[in-house]
């Protein structure tokens, strides 16, 4: 499922589709985008989905997916030296 302008958010419509993001997911392939939306009334939300729906996400949400993306990277770049491949 995606946002489109005009979705009903619950706390307004979507206006303007000002950025979209892919968020990874451990263990899950899909549910994989969030979308900062701009409501009618000028209010900024990021939406995310669920299972096939969506919902407005929180600020804690995207700092944890963040985090949780930024070891996954060290953790990988980890294994790229240890096996020499720094060329990569």
């Amino acid at each position: 499922m995606k946002v489109n302008v005009g979705f009903d958010t619950g706390v307004g419509k979507v206006a303007k589709i000002l950025h979209t993001a892919t968020i990874l997911y451990r263990d899950w392939g899909s549910d994989n985008e969030a979308w900062v939306v701009e409501l009618e009334n000028g209010k900024r939300l990021v939406m995310c989905t669920s299972h096939g729906s969506l919902y407005p996400t929180r600020k804690r949400e995207m700092v944890d997916k963040l985090r949780e993306t930024e070891q996954s990277a060290e953790q990988i770049r980890k294994l790229i030296e240890l096996m020499g491949w720094n060329d990569a």
